[in-house]
């Protein structure tokens, strides 16, 4: 397999290129990877293993995004066919866009490389968009009148307002934990104060009672208990 230079992965339904996919094939010379609508993703190290790779065909499949570094570390490279591709065209994919724009010598099928997506952009040749896209991207933001209210007076306003309700609560739960204190203790004493009332010896219990009993009139209970 080392020995192999040519190899043709057309119509294979492909869905990815992952990470050190031809690792085995460092003398390949020749890649063709065209037709796979299906594939939609190529690792960014799917062709580190392959510094010799003068022709790569990437068309006709589903790439919407390719990582540019993969394109500018094959330095022997001396054609690549990248149309037939939903490429998105946007800020993320300027590194991408401007490789094409330098290189388009080497890229056969340049001229049918367009945009699929924005959809304001379909259709719009990738070579071509640059000088519509990048002023775009690289243009000062300018605020809005709401985005400057929101960061100068209600930003503030509900970090103020946060902070106080955080504050209050603090308070609720500590002023909370005294009264639940206080009230323990108020029962704590509670409690002495009748443990202390029904600690007493039965025969002085029985003498109130019957002190009572006489009192009203009635009878007096006579057994008397020993100490």
């Amino acid at each position: 397999m080392q020995r192999l230079v040519y190899l043709d992965l057309s119509r294979n339904r492909l869905r990815e290129l992952t990470h050190l996919a031809f690792s085995y094939l460092a003398n390949m010379v020749v890649l063709k990877v065209s037709g796979n609508k299906e594939l939609t993703f190529v690792d960014s190290r799917a062709l580190s293993a392959n510094p010799k790779l003068q022709d790569l065909d990437l068309s006709g499949n589903g790439l919407t995004f390719i990582d540019v570094n993969i394109l500018s570390a094959l330095t022997h490279l001396r054609s690549v066919r990248l149309a037939g591709n939903p490429w998105v065209c946007n800020c993320n994919s300027e590194n991408l866009i401007s490789w094409i724009r330098r290189n388009r010598r080497i890229i056969p099928d340049v001229a049918e490389v367009t945009c699929a997506f924005p959809d304001s952009l379909q259709g719009v040749l990738v070579t071509e968009i640059a000088d519509r896209l990048f002023p775009l991207c690289h243009r000062k933001r300018e605020f809005k009148l709401s985005e400057i209210l929101y960061f100068c007076l209600i930003g503030p306003g509900l970090f103020s307002a946060s902070i106080a309700l955080n504050l209050t609560f603090s308070l609720l739960m500590v002023f909370h934990k005294r009264i639940k204190k206080k009230d323990m203790k108020h029962y704590r004493k509670l409690r002495r104060a009748i443990s202390f009332k029904y600690s007493k010896r039965p025969n002085v219990i029985i003498q109130q009672i019957n002190t009572k009993a006489f009192a009203n009139g009635g009878a007096t209970i006579g057994v008397q208990l020993s100490r």
